[in-house]
Formats: structure tokens, C-alpha cells, sequence
């Protein structure tokens, strides 16, 4: 017997645990759905008084497995979020007692792990108990459960706050409908589900203004809410219509699979918002923010269009609206989800009988087993081995352009006013940063012309880029927020085997790779996301060496490879390697000299030779090095 406890505040959880049990008892699992109530039940109770009510509302009988899906409310009650705490920790120990096996699901980051909501000075002052609170009386708890979460970016942040039960997950699904045929004459644009104004409503009203023809439907159910926005609608000409959500599930698809696009716009990292999945089984085309976790979803699956800037999702979903190809694309890579979700439950399923945990991530983590399929980009698991440098800690905190070159691809009006802002480098196109500008070529457009102030993310580039700036240019050296596992400096030395990775593609050689001559107990392997052009590259640098195998991910206690094609470029693997303190035989130049010293002891000069610097020695001396950087 399976016990699933939900909350009824979000109409999609609620749906969503509906379609859970659904699949579980087609799978032979005997489910019972308990339901603790919404907001405006949970919100006046008092903590004994919560408490008492969540004991009741769990069975009598003996159930083996309670699956909780984690309501951000669920747990508050009258109180705040210290309160919060307090009483989720109570309750999973309790169930612990009762139950033989406990899961938790979170639905939305966690309100303990987002600290953006804190804007008063009494309210920062609070971040520190609740952080304390969380990573000392949550995260253990936790640690006893089943934790599953929706997106890789979520499984990281808990596995970054010391969770290691947590799981990825994707939740089993099926077509709800044929996929839709667009109609010339109007196109019909959803927000699905409740209006709340963190769905960004006024952002999506303005994608609508990039699709012809439209018309938005939105839940009228707020009517001072869907006033306000569909005046803001009407100065803007789109055209608004309103829609009363059917609770029934079935009803409820019925409603959405009558429109074409659905815009999912949230303005904080939803995990998962069951309002995509709901919109791809429907046969719509899914628009979404650009946040960490629909960024994966879309690089995952393929199947939704992600954009920071709404007028650009607006542009890209008309680009693709009346294309046959781009909609038969999208189609079968939602079919190839659905097919993948089925999996991803059958292996919870194992759980739920108390089977040893496997990866609900549907892959595995050993590269040797599964070499890449290009062509298919149908990869399970996107390899973990690289930081972004959008993810290093000082562009977060940067409060100009973080990503000058970028950002003028997608907005060069941002430019024609006083500005500062981010480069990357390099200071010349190589033909390896593909439709990226170079500085240089900003330089003669003259990007520069109004900046105030420049950030460059090394010595060299500042070099270059200050004779042709009238700004002061200052470099802003790139960490990390995310700690990762660290290099197992006695695991790799006691294995007959090992391997060197390269990995990327962004400025980089890729016939030396094949150049690299290491013995026969190494293993060369050539790492890619399936987004990312190296195959395309390795065509003009020549095919893969008979010794070197494509793999999905890099192996933990892989030495890296790293030979940049410039030296004013700060090298992404190379900062993954900084800080997991994996030893990477690296070419030498100045951007390489400024982050890892000098005197760094696997630095080479001529690619035919560097392999002889593998030494036991060097590597644990590398290391070592390593470990000293941050």
C-alpha cells in the first residue's frame, strides 16, 4: 500500500499526483491519494492544531510507502518559515516511524533555498538562522527519505547543500491528443492554469504582441487580477479571452488542448511546471523563461522554446508556428520524452518495493559503456563535467552586461546608452566561437563607443581590448558558486586504467587530441554536450583518432586536456578543474600562467611531448597545486 499526501493549492500538483496514481495502479500498485487542503485551510492553523490535522489525515491501515508532494504552503501553517522548517522536519520524522519507506517530492524550489524574497533589513537578517536551519535540521532529515526533484539545476542545489538522497525524476506521462494543426486565420495562445502574477502575465502579453493574429486565454477566475491585465492587454492590442479551469483532469486537457501555443513564464526557477507537461501532451508549442531549470528541460528533451527576453520567444515561437519541419521536430522529441518518463517510473516503481536505488536519470554514469549517438541527440544525460562561466560567483554578483558579447547578438539597443558591462574574449574570432562576435569585431562597430566602465575575465584580454577603449578596464578573475566531488587523488593512482578527457569546444584544438601520445593504460576520450557543434568542428580539424572514444559525460577521477586555440580566453574546463582540483595537462599561455601559476606542473609547450608529464608524480604535484587556487 502507497499513501500519496498532497496539497490542493496548486491545481497542478494536484493534477499532477492525480496522473502518478493513475499510472501506479495501472502498474498493479494499490495508491491511496490524501489530501491535507489548500492555502486558505493550512494558513490559519497554529502549529498544534497543523499538526494534529496532518496525523488525521493519513490511513489507519498498515501502508509500507508515504509519498509526499511537497506544497511550498504545506507545512507553514499560521507561522513563518522558521515554523515552516520545524514542522516538515517533524512530520518526515514521524512518518519515518510509521512508514518503512518515505518520499518526498519537491515541486518548486524550496523557500529555505531562495533568498531573493528578503528585501528588508530584518528579513536579511533572517537568512542566516534559515540557512543555518535548513543545512542543519532539514538537510539531515531529508537524508533519511527518498528526495526526487524535476530538473538537473535542482538536483544540484540540494546536492550542493549536502542532500545526497536526492533523485531526478520525470514524471510519467502519455498524449492527452493528437498535435494540434494551427490555424492560419488566428492563433490561439493559453497561460495555463491559475493567474498568479509570478507567471509573468504582462511578459507573455508582450510575446503575444511578436504573433499575429493572436488571441491569449486566461483564467478569469481573480477577476480584479485578470481585469488589471487585460487592460494592460488592450493598450498593447492583443486580445484577451477569458477561461474558467475545469478541476476535472480530463476537462481540464480538453480546455488546453483547444489552443496552440502555451506561454509558461515564471519569474523564479520552477523546477517543473506540470503546465508544460500538461501543454505537451496537449500537442502545443511550450514557450518558457530562460531560468535554469526550463533551460535544461529545453536542452534535455528539445521539446520547448526557452528565451530571457519575451519579445525573442515571441519571434522564435512564429518562427517555427506554421513550419511544418520545426513543428514535426518538436512533436517527436515530446513523444521521445514521454517515452523516457515511462522509464523513469517503472524505476521508482523498484523503489517503492524497497529495491536498491538506481539512477532515475535513466543513464549511466560510466562513459565507457555508452558512446554518444550524434546525430540523434537523444543522449539520456548531459555531461556534468563543465561550469559555465555564467555560473562563476563574481558574474552572478556583477551588476553591469554580465555577457557583453552575447547580449549584442540578442539586444544591440542595449548598447547606445552609457553602459558597463562583461567580455569574454577572445579578442579575435578564431572559427571556433561560431555566431558569437569577437571584441574586435565589436570594437569596429563601435560597441564600446558609450561604455563608462569594462570587465574583462583576464590579464591578456585587457591587454588587447584597452587601446581601443576610452573606459577603465578592470579584470574580474572567475570562480565558483557550486562545490562539486573532488579528485580522488589514491583511487586514480591505485587504477591500472585511466583515462584523459577533452571536453568542449569553445576555443579549442581538437586535432591535438589526436597528437597526444600517452601509453596504453590511458583511455582518451572526446566529451560533448549534444548541443554543442563539436562534431561540426571535428569535421575541419579532422576525424578522430583510432585511440580516441566519444562519451556522454566525463568518469569521476578523469584526468582533463585542455589546449586552447587562444590565450585571452579563460578555458570552462579548466575552471571545473580548479575547483574539483582534477589535474588537467593544459598548454601553456598567459590566461593558463594567471589562473594556475606559473610554476603548474602539467603545463605543456609542444602537444607531441606532453604526454611524457603524466607521471604519478606530477599528477598528485597538480593536484596538490589544485587545491591551493581557492
Amino acid at each position: 500500500m502507497i499513501d500519496y499526501l498532497y496539497g490542493s493549492k496548486s491545481l497542478g500538483v494536484r493534477n499532477y499526483t492525480h496522473e502518478l496514481k493513475h499510472h501506479m495502479s495501472a502498474s498493479g500498485l494499490d495508491v491511496n491519494m490524501r489530501g491535507v487542503g489548500g492555502v486558505h485551510v493550512l494558513s490559519k492553523m497554529e502549529q498544534s492544531q497543523l499538526r494534529d490535522h496532518l496525523l488525521n489525515c493519513l490511513p489507519s491501515n498498515n501502508s509500507s510507502v508515504i509519498h509526499i508532494q511537497h506544497d511550498t504552503l504545506m507545512f507553514r501553517g499560521a507561522g513563518d518559515e522558521v515554523d515552516e522548517m520545524d514542522n516538515m522536519c517533524w512530520f518526515l520524522d514521524q512518518m519515518l516511524i510509521r512508514y518503512e519507506r518515505v518520499f518526498i517530492t519537491f515541486h518548486s524550489t524550496t523557500e529555505f533555498s531562495r533568498q531573493s524574497w528578503l528585501k528588508k533589513p530584518v528579513e536579511r537578517f533572517m537568512i542566516n538562522i534559515l540557512s543555518r536551519q535548513w543545512h542543519n535540521q532539514v538537510i539531515p532529515m531529508l537524508n533519511r527519505c527518498k528526495v526526487l526533484v524535476h530538473s538537473e539545476p535542482h538536483l544540484q542545489l540540494l546536492e550542493s547543500q549536502g542532500c545526497d538522497s536526492a533523485q531526478l525524476f520525470i514524471h510519467p506521462t502519455n498524449r492527452h491528443c493528437e498535435p494540434f494543426k494551427p490555424d492560419t486565420r488566428q492563433v490561439r495562445v493559453v497561460i495555463p492554469g491559475r493567474l498568479v502574477d509570478r507567471k509573468r502575465v504582462g511578459q507573455a502579453i508582450e510575446a503575444c504582441t511578436c504573433i499575429p493574429n493572436s488571441v491569449l486565454s486566461v483564467d478569469s477566475t481573480n477577476q480584479s487580477l485578470y481585469n488589471h491585465y487585460t487592460n494592460y492587454a488592450a493598450d498593447r492590442n492583443v486580445d484577451v479571452n477569458p477561461i474558467e479551469w475545469n478541476l476535472n483532469s480530463s476537462e481540464y486537457l480538453d480546455q488546453l488542448s483547444e489552443h496552440d501555443v502555451a506561454l509558461v513564464m515564471y519569474n523564479d526557477d520552477v523546477p517543473l511546471s506540470g503546465s508544460v507537461i500538461d501543454a505537451l501532451r496537449c500537442g502545443l508549442i511550450v514557450g518558457t523563461t530562460s531560468t535554469p531549470s526550463f533551460k535544461w528541460f529545453s536542452e534535455e528533451y528539445q521539446c520547448i522554446n526557452t528565451h530571457a527576453h519575451h519579445h525573442k520567444l515571441g519571434d522564435m515561437i512564429m518562427s517555427q508556428l506554421f513550419d511544418p519541419t520545426s513543428v514535426t521536430r518538436d512533436q517527436w522529441h515530446a513523444d521521445n520524452y514521454f517515452v523516457l518518463s515511462h522509464e523513469s517510473a517503472q524505476r521508482l516503481i523498484e523503489q517503492y518495493h524497497g529495491e536498491p536505488p538506481v539512477d532515475l536519470n535513466g543513464g549511466t554514469r560510466d562513459p565507457l559503456a555508452s558512446p554518444v549517438t550524434w546525430t540523434s541527440k537523444q543522449t539520456r544525460m548531459l555531461p556534468d563535467h563543465m561550469v559555465n562561466t555564467s555560473e562563476c560567483k563574481e558574474v552572478q554578483l556583477y551588476q553591469g552586461i554580465p555577457h557583453v558579447e552575447y547580449q549584442y547578438n540578442l539586444n544591440p539597443k542595449m548598447f547606445d546608452s552609457g553602459w558597463t558591462g562583461l567580455i569574454h574574449g577572445p579578442f579575435i574570432d578564431d572559427q571556433t566561437t561560431l555566431n558569437i562576435p569577437s571584441v574586435d569585431q565589436l570594437v569596429s562597430q563601435h560597441v564600446f563607443d558609450k561604455c563608462v566602465q569594462l570587465r574583462v575575465t583576464n590579464t591578456k584580454l585587457k591587454q588587447l581590448i584597452e587601446p581601443h577603449v576610452n573606459c577603465a578596464v578592470h579584470v574580474l578573475k572567475l570562480n565558483t558558486f557550486v562545490p562539486v566531488n573532488q579528485f580522488d587523488i589514491d583511487c586514480f593512482l591505485s587504477t591500472d586504467s585511466r583515462c584523459i578527457i577533452h571536453a568542449g569546444w569553445w576555443c579549442k584544438r581538437f586535432n591535438s587530441f589526436n597528437q597526444l601520445n600517452v601509453g596504453r593504460c590511458w583511455n582518451k576520450l572526446m566529451c560533448s554536450k549534444p548541443e554543442e557543434p563539436t562534431a561540426e568542428l571535428m569535421d575541419v580539424a579532422g576525424d578522430l583518432h583510432e585511440s580516441v572514444r566519444w562519451v556522454t559525460g566525463a568518469p569521476n577521477n578523469c584526468i582533463h586536456f585542455v589546449d586552447q586555440t587562444t590565450d585571452d580566453v579563460v578555458d570552462e574546463q579548466m575552471l571545473h578543474c580548479i575547483r574539483s582540483n582534477i589535474p588537467v595537462l593544459i598548454r601553456r599561455n598567459m590566461t593558463a600562467e594567471e589562473y594556475l601559476g606559473e610554476d603548474y606542473v602539467l603545463m605543456f609547450d609542444d602537444v607531441t611531448s606532453a604526454g611524457e608529464l603524466l607521471t604519478d608524480n606530477n599528477i598528485k604535484l597538480a593536484h596538490e597545486q589544485l587545491k591551493l587556487i581557492y
